[in-house]
């Protein structure tokens, strides 16, 4: 699983453990002044540490529980990041979730079956570890190889799972141009998942062969373009080779502001896509995706309406299995899954973030509500209103720098009277901390 990782790490210590006498990329033999380039030494001990400490409280009542969940973990991660050589840069960062106090939710791990779900498992493992090359002899090359944190425009289908304590990452490895003028075109192969599950869950990493094809044109600010292809093929047996899938599409999205209304700004997004089967799914599947997200800025304010649809023909549901799939559908992750009928969620968001200076500055609030309904037939599924409070504080202790950002967050479901997979009513609390360096 970590091969690529390895021999990623191994190339760039060769590389930084050449003469010391070797320039560094954009540096003449003696440097403007005569002077000697920096030693290899120096660009791996000159780099920057890099430290994420988040610490949440989350409390889920859920009717198909016997007993709530209350979850205190702390999330750990520590990091260190070499300066470049050569366009070569290596980044290795480790993570630790401790369960604070009594742990008592049920983490997809351990026993407290009878408690809700809170997925933030008690693990320690290495979240990180890639070699990066970018700005070096090769021009308009990015290329990144190892163990990585992967988003891919709103996440919808490539993403880390940020909200949770145990990030999802990739191994595998990937390659960009960017020599045509605001254009990045970028290939990726993926090898494995590690999910936020951990490795101690049968379902914590998963081996694939999978490719990654994705375009993105950026020079007009009222239309940004993207074209994608995810050719996901999972090694797997049993329900997971059901996620073996081909999924093409695009997304525009951009935003125009109003000359003649001060300070108002339309903002839109669109996505289109459609999904076979591929590889050794079982299922036969042929559906689409589509997305529409109008919304308008004025001053503080920001307003969008959503209409979400995923296909389903009443076996088999769109999917997106490598998505950031708390960001989409509700907050209570009430459809981490597209039901075989597939998926229609109509929403709306407000939010306003505080300008004023003092205090008040850098203070966000937000409100959202969602209505679910089948794809096919149209039954309800539900409801869901959420609503989230936070404040971020910029370098707090001025010696050593870094950010804190505290955030209350809640959530609830109203399932839908004749859904038929009978999902259950849940309300969901968050408190969370977070300091990074």
């Amino acid at each position: 699983m970590m091969r690529i990782a390895c021999f990623c790490a191994l190339a760039t210590l060769l590389v930084l453990g050449t003469d010391a006498r070797t320039p560094a990329y954009g540096a003449s033999a003696g440097g403007a002044d005569g002077e000697a380039s920096a030693a290899p030494s120096d660009v791996l001990l000159g780099g920057k540490i890099k430290l994420d400490l988040r610490y949440r409280y989350e409390n889920v009542d859920h009717d198909g529980r016997d007993r709530e969940a209350h979850a205190h973990v702390l999330r750990t991660r520590l990091g260190y990041l070499t300066g470049r050589f050569a366009g070569f840069q290596v980044f290795a960062e480790m993570e630790n979730l401790a369960h604070v106090f009594d742990d008592k939710f049920h983490d997809l791990v351990n026993d407290k079956t009878t408690r809700a779900v809170v997925a933030d498992p008690d693990i320690t493992e290495l979240n990180q570890a890639y070699l990066d090359y970018a700005d070096g002899p090769i021009p308009d090359f990015k290329f990144r190889g190892g163990r990585f944190r992967w988003k891919i425009d709103n996440d919808r289908f490539i993403g880390n799972v940020g909200f949770r304590q145990n990030e999802q990452t990739f191994d595998g490895l990937w390659v960009k141009n960017v020599s045509l003028s605001e254009t990045e075109i970028t290939y990726g192969y993926l090898s494995n998942v590690n999910r936020i599950t951990g490795n101690d869950h049968a379902a914590g990493d998963f081996r694939m062969n999978s490719h990654v094809a994705h375009l993105k044109y950026t020079r007009f600010p009222f239309a940004q373009f993207s074209l994608y292809n995810y050719h996901l093929d999972y090694d797997e047996r049993g329900p997971v080779r059901q996620n073996s899938t081909n999924s093409t599409g695009a997304r525009v999205w951009g935003k125009y502001p109003i000359e003649a209304a001060d300070d108002l700004t339309l903002i839109y997004a669109f996505e289109f896509a459609h999904q076979k089967d591929t590889g050794n799914n079982p299922l036969d599947i042929s559906e689409e995706y589509y997305h529409l997200n109008p919304g308008v800025k004025w001053g503080n304010w920001t307003a969008k309406a959503g209409y979400e649809v995923l296909g389903g023909d009443g076996t088999a549901g769109f999917r997106t299995p490598l998505a950031t799939l708390h960001a989409f559908n509700g907050e209570t992750d009430s459809f981490l899954g597209t039901p075989p009928r597939g998926l229609e969620d109509i929403y709306a968001k407000v939010s306003y973030e505080f300008r004023q200076g003092g205090f008040l500055n850098d203070f966000t609030v937000w409100a959202m509500y969602h209505e679910f309904e089948t794809e096919e037939g149209s039954t309800d599924l539900g409801d869901e209103f959420s609503f989230a409070v936070s404040k971020r504080f910029n370098d707090v202790v001025p010696e050593v720098g870094g950010k804190v950002w505290i955030e209350f967050r809640y959530a609830a479901f109203d399932s839908g009277k004749n859904d038929p997979q009978n999902r259950r009513d849940v309300d969901k609390l968050w408190v969370t901390l977070r300091y990074n360096y």
